[in-house]
């Protein structure tokens, strides 16, 4: 805290400026000295005390609020996640908040005006674990790590059940809606499968996303699953 003061003390605009202002500064070299401390050490400081934070946002406002932080110099940030989803007889793949109606935000506590963020629109407020209301800060590196799988498309969230060899699923549309099936094997989105019709197995190929699983594979139904073929045709549900 003395620090932080000192800080303050020889860069009197601290308690305002942007994080962008004092990396500018710094990286002028200005090495004009007061009170024994040079203002290019500006930009160690800074960077050591800059921090991630927890924004709760208005219901559906999470893009709205990054736009008026950064509009503010903020550092703000809404991780995206893509979502698989099997929808009206197809799978999408949609992005969306990792973290709805929640965005982080980059600051230096000490040195900045943060409550400003509060009144920010489409911001409700910091998220705070203290009595005295002081926003609660992040583990340091974890966003820089979250950044990171985002960059990679490593935050994937998959809703689809993904069918493997030996499962018992029931077919879902179609005229053969309710029959009961075990997987003989998967091609992508292409089940082949061997379904009870009539008193009857028949093998079959249909669309995963028409196929509800009812019981995972077992070593019993996994055997008969590969076994060999009841008829030498097979038909598309």
């Amino acid at each position: 805290m003395l620090l932080a003061k000192k800080i303050a003390k020889l860069c009197p605009s601290a308690a305002t400026a942007s994080d962008a202002f004092f990396h500018k500064f710094a990286d002028s070299g200005f090495l004009a000295r007061r009170g024994g401390i040079s203002l290019f050490h500006c930009r160690p400081i800074m960077s050591a005390l800059i921090r991630w934070f927890v924004a709760k946002t208005k219901p559906g406002q999470s893009a709205v609020a990054v736009v008026n932080l950064q509009r503010q110099s903020f550092d703000a940030y809404a991780p995206q996640c893509v979502i698989e989803r099997a929808s009206k007889g197809r799978i999408t793949r949609t992005r969306e908040p990792l973290f709805p109606n929640y965005v982080l935000v980059q600051f230096a506590l000490s040195l900045t005006a943060w409550r400003s963020i509060n009144s920010t629109r489409g911001v409700n407020r910091l998220v705070s674990f203290s009595e005295d209301g002081t926003p609660s800060a992040l583990p340091d590196g974890e966003v820089e790590k979250l950044k990171q799988r985002e960059k990679s498309g490593d935050l994937f969230i998959s809703e689809v059940i993904r069918l493997r060899r030996g499962d018992r699923v029931r077919v879902a549309v179609g005229n053969a809606t309710d029959a009961l099936g075990d997987v003989v094997r998967t091609r992508g989105e292409r089940v082949e499968l061997l379904l009870n019709l009539l008193g009857a197995r028949v093998r079959c190929i249909a669309p995963q996303h028409t196929l509800h699983l009812v019981e995972r594979a077992t070593p019993a139904r996994s055997a008969v699953a590969i076994g060999p073929k009841p008829y030498s045709n097979t038909a598309a549900l």
